[in-house]
C-alpha cells in the first residue's frame, strides 16, 4: 500500500486492532509479534549488559560473581528455548530473506 504520490511504502497495517510492522520477516519467523519480539529483545539486552558487566567485575575480583556467566546463559537459554518457535532452521530462514 503507497501513500498518493509517494514511492515510500505504507509500513504500519492495522490487523485485528494491533499496528504491525510488515517490513520486518523475522519476528513472524519466529511466531511473534513485532511488539513480542522487542520486548523479548530488550529483555535479553538486559541480561547480557548485566552479564557484561558482572563478567568485568569478576575479571578484576575472582571471589565476587563466580558463576554469573553460566547462570546468565542459562536464564538466556531457557528465555529463547520458551519463546516464539522453532519450526525452522536459521539457514531455512535466511534463504527466504
Amino acid at each position: 500500500m503507497q501513500a498518493s504520490g509517494s514511492h515510500i511504502p505504507n509500513l504500519f497495517y492495522l490487523f485485528k486492532g494491533s499496528c504491525t510492522l510488515k517490513m520486518f520477516a523475522h519476528p513472524q519467523q519466529v511466531c511473534m509479534t513485532y511488539v513480542e519480539h522487542m520486548k523479548l529483545s530488550l529483555g535479553l539486552s538486559r541480561l547480557f549488559l548485566e552479564g557484561c558487566l558482572k563478567a568485568l567485575v569478576h575479571s578484576f575480583w575472582p571471589d565476587i560473581f563466580v558463576t554469573s556467566s553460566s547462570d546468565i546463559q542459562q536464564q538466556i537459554y531457557s528465555i529463547l528455548k520458551n519463546n516464539g518457535c522453532r519450526n525452522e532452521t536459521v539457514a531455512e530462514i535466511k534463504k527466504k530473506v
